[in-house]
């Protein structure tokens, strides 16, 4: 990238930061208010907006299949098939004003690594993939 251009992204980047927060738009936090939420992987596809993220803390839902899922342990220094990191799920159809209940597609096996991903296919079908455990 040339000093040129980066000059101007950085100058397009700083008027971004500069622009004051509007107080007149609703937020809606997802998920289930305790936390330890990263790296989303969001898509839309009309006004059907999806969410898909780890969740790194202890939960009381069940996954889709009514399962409890395991609880986090640190015994064996956290490598006794339990985890730390649930997938949590939520969507909406109206382009995010109001959102469906968190959903756990699955529990998870063992391990912390997750890293969500979602894609809109043919005929507005939905793929989320993630990873389930640290192998």
């Amino acid at each position: 990238m040339r000093y040129r251009d980066w000059a101007l992204a950085c100058s397009a980047f700083a008027l971004m930061l500069s622009v004051a927060a509007r107080a007149d738009i609703n937020s809606y936090r997802l998920g289930d208010g305790t936390g330890e939420d990263w790296e989303p992987a969001i898509v839309s596809d009309g006004t059907y907006v999806y969410a898909l993220w780890p969740h790194f803390l202890a939960t009381t839902y069940r996954d889709s299949s009514g399962a409890t899922c395991m609880g986090f342990s640190t015994k064996g220094g956290g490598k006794n098939n339990t985890t730390g990191s649930y997938m949590y799920f939520q969507s909406s159809s109206n382009g995010g004003s109001i959102w469906s209940k968190v959903i756990i597609p699955r529990c998870p096996v063992s391990g912390t690594v997750v890293d969500a991903e979602l894609a809109i296919g043919a005929n507005h079908r939905l793929y989320a993939s993630y990873m389930d455990g640290n192998a």
